[in-house]
């Protein structure tokens, strides 16, 4: 799919919903696309077909309580009930139209009132697998609308490029999740979406109480290597579904990689060589003995005594191993249409660190129901595992790896971002004096982000982007990284340009 869906695609979704909808004053909340990016006229023929047939405000207000997931299954069991009637003027969707699955059955005969019941009924009993309680609302979590909100058709499944929830203002942050899992349910629920923790309950324990403070206190940390329970285990019917979507994008990261595989491999000896010239350059020398070179008076003695000839002097540069790298990868659905890209941009990266003989750490994150996840890759090959999801508190990832990163010895230290610079979180921040909280998000989150970005630097840590972003985002980036970002706007400039980046980094160090 491509980064970005150009304005002509978005004008002809529209007009061909709005062609279809017989109202040109319909604004669509989903609009579909294929895998190129191009508008995708059966979806969004369905889409505006909704409005024609059936009282689409009341679907508006089941969306706003519905899962990505969820909302994949009605449209694809709505669809079933639109084709037919729009067949009848259409005949032409026989062509195009491809059999859609989904485990919610409709029948042509229900009125909108009745599809919307018979919905909040099937996902509220297929959440979990189980019927829930009658003191919880599992359909009372609501969407925050977003600007500029797309769905993309994939495999026949309707996706969108968010996973963001708010809620109203005035509640206890963790009521405002609405789910009706308990805090250690939740907490399981994590850990098996996501993987493991790295550390015990206690450690896990002290570094929330360190790090979940100020702007993120009620926040909580799941550090992980992303080791899961098998998916054949998953019971759970939304779960499994996701697992089947990210198999599917780990196997189209690694094609995509695989198809480009020879100017991937030159864009990694280019970048190695650009990385060990920097470091020979810049990193101070030191003096070590050797066997040849200028003879140390004060050695002198051991070549008689010790029958040791190393008594001379030669400079040599730092020891490279005094040198690491973290990568960090936003991990948020925002970043759905460049998901292929970044795992290539971070393994490129990983690999031209590892042949300087730099140890490079690569993590990802995202953001969930009030966790913050950093998944740690523990070798460059799982780096095409990288699946976005959820939102991203980008303050606190950076937060966290801050902490990762001063558990190293290095005596030099750096942070590579690779972000599109958009904070939006759940969790909101709290005014201590008026007890008012914000949303995370737009200059709130920047600016929160920002702080911590110095945080680092002031540290020792050098700190800089790789933005994947949108060109309206590009003054987001230059605030929180200030000159220290890049943006890559061709795969073929991907060496010169980070290159030249981690060259003035290492020039400063």
């Amino acid at each position: 799919m491509n980064d970005l869906i150009s304005e002509t695609q978005q004008r002809r979704a529209d007009n061909i919903i709005w062609n279809s909808a017989g109202d040109y004053t319909f604004r669509p909340d989903f609009k579909a696309y294929d895998g190129r990016g191009g508008a995708d006229v059966y979806w969004n023929v369905i889409i505006g077909a909704a409005r024609k047939y059936y009282d689409y405000p009341q679907f508006e207000k089941l969306f706003e309580c519905l899962d990505d997931d969820c909302q994949d299954m009605f449209w694809t069991a709505l669809e079933k009930l639109i084709y037919p009637k729009e067949l009848k003027c259409r005949p032409v969707l026989s062509v195009i139209r491809q059999e859609y699955e989904s485990p919610l059955t409709l029948h042509p005969d229900m009125t909108t009132e009745e599809i919307v019941a018979a919905a909040r009924n099937f996902f509220a009993m297929y959440h979990q697998g189980r019927k829930p309680k009658k003191t919880h609302n599992l359909l009372g979590i609501k969407k925050k609308t977003i600007p500029q909100y797309h769905s993309f058709l994939n495999h026949g499944m309707m996706w969108h490029p968010s996973n963001i929830y708010g809620t109203s203002q005035g509640q206890d942050p963790m009521q405002e999740l609405a789910t009706k899992l308990s805090a250690e349910e939740l907490r399981i629920f994590m850990e098996t979406k996501y993987g493991k923790p790295m550390f015990n309950p206690r450690q896990t324990a002290e570094k929330e109480k360190a790090l979940c403070t100020g702007n993120h206190k009620n926040c909580h940390l799941l550090f992980t290597y992303g080791e899961r329970v098998e998916a054949d285990q998953i019971k759970n019917g939304f779960e499994a579904l996701s697992r089947q979507r990210e198999a599917e994008q780990i196997a189209q990261n690694r094609t995509n990689y695989k198809n480009h595989i020879r100017q991937n491999r030159l864009a990694i000896s280019k970048l190695a060589g650009n990385i060990q010239n920097s470091v020979l350059l810049h990193l101070q020398p030191t003096d070590v003995k050797a066997k040849a070179g200028t003879i140390d008076s004060s050695l002198a003695w051991r070549a008689a005594i010790l029958d040791d000839n190393r008594v001379f002097l030669r400079k040599e540069q730092d020891n490279l191993g005094d040198f690491s790298v973290d990568i960090l990868l936003d991990a948020s659905t925002s970043q759905t249409n460049r998901q292929s890209t970044i795992a290539a941009q971070a393994f490129i990266i990983a690999e031209s660190m590892r042949k300087c003989g730099i140890p490079c750490r690569v993590s990802s994150f995202c953001s969930m129901t009030g966790y913050t996840i950093l998944r740690v890759y523990k070798n460059n090959d799982d780096i095409f595992q990288y699946v976005s999801n959820g939102c991203n508190r980008d303050g606190l990832a950076i937060r966290a790896a801050h902490d990762l990163i001063n558990m190293k010895s290095s005596e030099h230290k750096m942070l590579i971002v690779l972000s599109d610079v958009k904070p939006n979180d759940v969790i909101k921040i709290e005014n201590k004096e008026t007890a008012e909280r914000t949303p995370y998000e737009k200059k709130v989150g920047l600016y929160d982000t920002a702080f911590e970005v110095r945080k680092c630097r002031a540290d020792g840590i050098v700190v800089v982007c790789i933005f994947t972003g949108d060109d309206e985002d590009v003054p987001s980036a230059a605030m929180v990284y200030g000159r220290d970002f890049v943006r890559i706007k061709s795969f073929d400039m991907l060496a010169d340009t980070v290159g030249k980046l981690i060259k003035n980094q290492i020039k400063n160090l």
